[in-house]
């Protein structure tokens, strides 16, 4: 289960998911079913989801733009997660380097992890679909 971290002590140093090809061949596959299912991806500007499921943002920053930043647990493992209007949202680990990921370190963990996260974004999709029906009947 993915939970909100509440320690931000190895936060400084993350390295995007996608530096593993097979994760980015995972991300690129899962957004495409995403857009044929008129649903937003996990590369999609997610600010508003990611707060309705993990509540505020742990910070933000303005790098070249303004992100929220979301600190995540997932099986003892560390992400962040930014996401910024009109710039979209990268994943990043937070527990291993450049290397580990070319070496396919905790690739399955961590496919694991997005797995899970694009389940729980279809979750609330679907709620929201739900509930705009029920609204229409009324």
């Amino acid at each position: 289960m993915i939970r909100k971290s509440l320690t931000t002590k190895r936060m400084n140093i993350s390295i995007p998911v996608e530096s593993n090809t097979n994760i980015l061949h995972w991300i690129v596959s899962q957004s495409l079913v995403a857009h044929k299912a008129n649903r937003k991806s996990l590369t999609a500007d997610l600010r508003k989801e990611l707060t309705e499921i993990f509540g505020k943002q742990n910070k933000e920053r303005t790098l070249e733009f303004r992100s929220k930043c979301w600190f995540l647990e997932f099986k003892g493992l560390n992400f962040a997660i930014y996401s910024a209007a009109g710039k979209g949202t990268s994943i990043e680990t937070c527990d291993f380097s450049y290397d580990n990921m070319y070496n396919r370190k905790g690739e399955k963990e961590i496919i694991e992890f997005l797995t899970e996260l694009d389940n729980s974004l279809l979750k609330l999709s679907r709620g929201k679909k739900i509930k705009n029906m029920l609204n229409d009947i009324k």
